[in-house]
């Protein structure tokens, strides 16, 4: 990723892996970067949300991805996905 973008910010890191997972899906390279401390611990995470970026060459479309209607079963299909990859 040349120019990493925070597209959103989500209040755990489960939600943003799974959107980082619906961006994927559409061709579109995602991260959550972990924080160089090893990780935040869900106060903290509370406190300053998870980010998920992109490039910024990509960001209109992840928003759009983003900003969609998504049913349960796609949601519960990208959970899946982000839990076992290549599965």
């Amino acid at each position: 990723m040349k120019d990493p973008t925070i597209v959103r910010t989500f209040p755990d890191r489960g939600e943003a892996e799974i959107a980082r997972g619906l961006l994927e899906a559409e061709g579109i390279p995602a991260a959550v970067p972990a924080e160089d401390r090893g990780g935040l611990t869900s106060q903290e995470e509370f406190l300053s949300g998870v980010q998920l970026v992109v490039d910024a060459t990509d960001v209109e479309r992840a928003l759009v991805v983003l900003d969609a209607v998504v049913s349960d079963e796609e949601l519960d299909a990208a959970e899946l996905e982000s839990e076992n990859p290549g599965t």
